[in-house]
């Protein structure tokens, strides 16, 4: 074969691949883009979660009141942004004060139901990381849940 005929058959075959991975790519999307109606996407616990929309959900794995690291969030839209935390499992709620920030510019958390709760951003960019706490309780035990406190961070997409 000829050298010419090797190096159109290897750039038609990159492309094919490349078509795939993005077909399988925007696949991906659109199921969480379903899930998103839904109000349900579910990341992989403990690692990063990109969100550059005005609605940025997080799931929270719980299990026997050890709740799990959802992740450091970046969010990436330009403006204010709705983060919305849910519990996966049952028998487990937020508090009161499920989700609380220490400072930067996070207002209006309450919880939307049972395992779900709500905070608002104001996002000012500037590529800052905030830390939360997660408080949560299990049904019919003493006492609340051991804290956890992942991150978000305010990127600075402008």
């Amino acid at each position: 074969m000829k050298t010419r005929t090797k190096v159109l058959l290897s750039l038609l075959a990159a492309s094919v691949l490349a078509t795939g991975c993005e077909m399988m790519e925007h696949r991906e999307h659109e199921r969480g883009y379903r899930d998103h109606e839904r109000g349900y996407v579910q990341p992989l616990a403990g690692v990063r979660i990109d969100c550059g929309n005005p609605t940025c959900f997080v799931t929270v794995d719980v299990s026997n009141c050890s709740v799990g690291d959802p992740g450091e969030l970046h969010i990436y839209h330009k403006g204010p942004t709705e983060i919305i935390w849910r519990l996966t499992a049952g028998d487990h709620d937020f508090t009161p004060n499920g989700i609380t920030f220490r400072g930067g510019p996070f207002s209006g958390g309450h919880s939307m139901g049972r395992g779900v709760f709500t905070v608002h951003d104001d996002n000012r960019g500037g590529g800052m990381r905030y830390k939360y706490a997660i408080a949560v309780k299990k049904d019919g035990a003493p006492g609340n849940c051991p804290v956890k406190d992942p991150d978000v961070i305010n990127e600075n997409p402008w």
